[in-house]
């Protein structure tokens, strides 16, 4: 399983909301050699097109990590539905 930081997630769900799209398909693709595993995004357009965007890379979690120690991370999504 792997691990992925909240506010890359974030910010690519909103972009693609504030792209114009309402669905988008989330499929996670394997590491390799040269890549981390990662999370695709395609958004849906009419006729069940899709839109492709930039991955999301797995992140390792520091050993040092402290949630309680974390910044928060405040979100601005602008959109209409």
């Amino acid at each position: 399983m792997a691990t992925y930081r909240i506010s890359n997630l974030i910010d690519k769900l909103a972009e693609i909301m504030n792209d114009g799209y309402e669905f988008v398909e989330i499929s996670e693709l394997e590491e390799d050699d040269d890549f981390p595993t990662c999370l695709n995004f395609n958004a849906v357009e009419y006729n069940n097109a899709s839109v492709d965007y930039e991955e999301v890379d797995s992140v390792k979690v520091p050993e040092n990590y402290s949630s309680e120690e974390s910044s928060l991370y405040h979100v601005k999504v602008n959109y209409t539905l």
